[in-house]
């Protein structure tokens, strides 16, 4: 599967979530009221009539309403405390965030793999937290979309875990990112919220019931009804925890294998994923978490969280012994595993991209290849530009920086920065543009998605500050450049995606928007070149889209701000079409038979608007 059939899969699992959802919700319904029943009967308050008698009576509609309520009701709390996505779940489980100014050195290693890993994918890199306490092995990310995430990892982990063990570890994770399955895992998460409830609320009960006042109490007020009750829910919470499991292994066992291979293909080195699950495996703690939301965040961990289930079918996860033999068959961890060579890849020898379709596929795609560009990209920033990106004040210079980086060397500070910025900062972006401008176009957006992570923190009023601030650099010579309008476009999506809000029903079919599709191939194709290879582009573009003879939008017609309001309309597309629409994007800039940085911006201005991760363009695919 690719990037978009793999997206599409994870749309229709959910559907499959609800229905076991209410499959569960039914079967705890029907446990609550046949446990309140029998207690009835037991303690004499429903006579010897039975079923017939308990139907007659009100007690089995105030029985069902009350659990429904809260099932329903943990459910809806959780969903509002997880609102915030990524940063809402860490926030529950008591997570502390990485400050790159106080960090560890096993904090600045960990940050420095999900970097290179970040860049390889083209994706901000995730927010990055710990979990302290925590001396068991284990990692999770979580997020409503790819490029909101956050990765969190436990204190073990860091502490035991050498750089290439924790960096199979983040590739798995990265995996479950690219794979689509952290919005159903963040919905997991609450729907497992209320089918706990009961449980939770029956093992309350008992313990109030249990004490001295309470069955004092219970004698001369209920005559033991109440502690019936507590134990009826705490059965029927039970039921509840049974399906509650069984929903999370029918979702997640296959997946973790998946992200596992999927871990040993990307970084080329099986020994680290395997060395980390045979740590796992000799660690007294394992991979169990002592934080009391271990049950429901335990099919989005990279270990099990809780202790291994003795009914194999209710395992979050194959055992760890079963991921080792499926990573390492042989025994051999280096040499068994096939990993791909570097033409399947989708890149031919010396880095030149083989097609239109090599280079959409790579969508979502965790390459050895990307990650090889990575490490070296980033260990080849100056200081000055690596350490800016991590900061909040730096993360703002350094996109002013790359605003400025089409300007000739030795230009001066200017109005609308000063004016706008805080002196510090304007300080910083005027020294860091020349190091921004030497590092090349090919550097520009990977340099956006180091500094994504540090914009993302900051409040909602300093982000539109900070965006007007961009607006107004951009604005400030009268014309708005290539890069100029990608910028904008990947920092709007990132921190104001409420702006390219579309329409909840994804488009099953390319009719409404065709007319803005051929509008926007038009625009690329003549981006490269002159009438006559303009139009040649225009024709091979349109013969992937479409049988359809559409005629050429004149270049006259075409600006910047017409092609955001075509990537508005093509952002309702489902995922099979937008691959179908990147493929004749990707023929129109390669119609020459190369990528060129300034088209490869492009192209990623496209793949932003039509959230798919496209890698960052390489120095070798230039021509």
């Amino acid at each position: 599967m690719d990037f978009f059939e793999r997206q599409d899969r994870a749309r229709r699992r959910t559907a499959v979530l609800v229905i076991l959802f209410a499959a569960a919700v039914i079967l705890t319904v029907a446990a609550a009221n046949l446990a309140v029943f029998l207690a009835a009967r037991w303690s004499g308050d429903l006579p010897p009539a039975g079923g017939a008698g308990w139907l007659e009576r009100p007690w089995w509609l105030v029985v069902t309403a009350a659990t429904l309520a809260v099932i329903l009701g943990g459910t809806l709390r959780r969903h509002i405390q997880l609102r915030s996505g990524g940063r809402g779940l860490a926030a529950l489980v008591g997570a502390r965030r990485v400050e790159h100014g106080g960090a560890t050195p096993a904090e600045r290693r960990l940050s420095n793999v999900v970097e290179e890993m970040a860049i390889a994918a083209g994706l901000p890199a995730p927010e990055l937290y710990v979990l302290d306490g925590e001396p068991g092995i284990n990692a999770f990310v979580a997020g409503f979309t790819p490029s909101a995430s956050v990765l969190v990892v436990t204190r073990g982990a860091l502490d035991t875990l050498t750089r290439d063990e924790l960096q199979g570890v983040v590739a798995h994770e990265f995996s479950h990112i690219l794979n689509g399955d952290m919005r159903i895992n963040l919905r997991l998460v609450s729907v497992l919220a209320g089918i706990l409830a009961m449980g939770q609320m029956g093992r309350a009960m008992l313990r109030g019931g249990t004490s001295t006042r309470s069955r004092r109490r219970i004698r001369i007020h209920a005559g033991g009804f109440w502690i019936l009750a507590a134990l009826a829910l705490y059965l029927a919470g039970a039921v509840g925890v049974f399906f509650g499991r069984l929903i999370k292994a029918a979702i997640a066992r296959q997946r973790e294998l998946l992200a596992d291979a999927a871990a040993v293909q990307f970084t080329r080195n099986p020994a680290g994923i395997v060395g980390a699950l045979l740590k796992i495996e000799a660690a007294e703690a394992g991979s169990r978490l002592r934080n009391l939301h271990a049950e429901e965040m335990s099919h989005m961990c990279f270990g099990e969280t809780l202790k291994a289930a003795r009914a194999r079918f209710l395992a979050t996860h194959p055992t760890v012994p079963e991921r080792v033999r499926a990573l390492d068959p042989s025994g051999r961890v280096r040499g068994a595993i096939r990993v791909r060579p570097a033409a399947e890849d989708g890149r031919e020898a010396g880095g030149r991209p083989a097609s239109p379709e090599a280079v959409v596929g790579r969508a979502g795609d965790l390459s050895p290849v990307a990650l090889a560009f990575a490490v070296r990209f980033r260990e080849g920033l100056p200081p000055a530009v690596r350490r800016a990106a991590r900061t909040f004040p730096g993360a703002r210079a350094l996109v002013y920086a790359l605003v400025r980086s089409g300007e000739t060397a030795g230009g001066q500070e200017t109005s609308p920065l000063t004016a706008r910025e805080d002196a510090p900062v304007a300080r910083l972006a005027h020294r860091l543009a020349p190091a921004v401008r030497e590092l090349g176009p090919a550097a520009r957006l990977p340099l956006l998605d180091l500094a994504l992570p540090a914009l993302r923190r900051m409040p909602e009023g300093d982000r539109r500050a900070f965006l007007e601030t961009v607006d107004a650099l951009v604005r400030e010579d009268g014309r708005l450049t290539l890069f100029e309008f990608v910028l904008q476009v990947v920092l709007e999506r990132r921190l104001r995606p409420e702006a390219w809000e579309r329409e909840p029903a994804a488009l099953g079919t390319l009719d409404p928007v065709l007319g803005e599709a051929a509008a926007l191939l038009s625009l690329l194709a003549h981006a490269g070149g002159g009438p006559e290879a303009s139009a040649a582009a225009y024709r091979r573009g349109l013969a992937r889209l479409t049988g359809a003879d559409i005629p050429q939008t004149p270049r006259s017609a075409c600006s910047l701000a017409g092609l955001r309001r075509h990537l508005e309309a093509l952002a309702r597309l489902a995922p099979p079409l937008r691959r179908r629409v990147l493929e004749a994007c990707a023929e129109c800039v390669m119609a020459d038979g190369t990528l060129r940085p300034r088209e490869g911006e492009l192209l990623r201005a496209v793949a932003e608007a039509l959230d798919v991760p496209i890698p960052p363009h390489q120095p070798a695919a230039a021509a």
